[in-house]
């Protein structure tokens, strides 16, 4: 089935996903100097694509990261993948919105 035949509002090639889950974020390369590599945040959405993730600190488009989302409920990470952030949307107090590509996914840790 093509874009155009589909029946609902949803033109992507992937769904999205609402997660809302929290995420971890390590800056693998960036313009950007920060006072730590690891961030935390919250990962809004995904999809076979990319990935929505809210944190607290505003990185230039292409940074590469590496990101880990956890279960709610503090379980092991349910997805580790390499990314680039291809769009971002701050706001006040370096409240920002990051528009994620997927690059790779990761393998999980051993044992889970």
């Amino acid at each position: 089935m093509n874009l155009a035949n589909r029946a609902y509002r949803e033109k992507r090639s992937f769904i999205r996903m609402q997660v809302n889950a929290p995420a971890t974020v390590e800056c693998i390369s960036s313009t950007l100097t920060l006072e730590t590599n690891q961030l935390s945040g919250t990962c809004r959405n995904i999809s076979g694509g990319g990935m929505l993730l809210e944190i607290n600190k505003v990185l230039p488009v292409s940074s590469q990261l590496n990101v880990t989302v956890f279960s709610r409920h503090n379980h092991q990470p349910i997805l580790q993948v390499k990314a680039e952030v291809v769009r971002v949307d701050s706001g006040p107090e370096n409240h920002c919105l990051l528009g994620l590509k997927i690059l790779q996914p990761d393998p999980p840790p051993s044992g889970v």
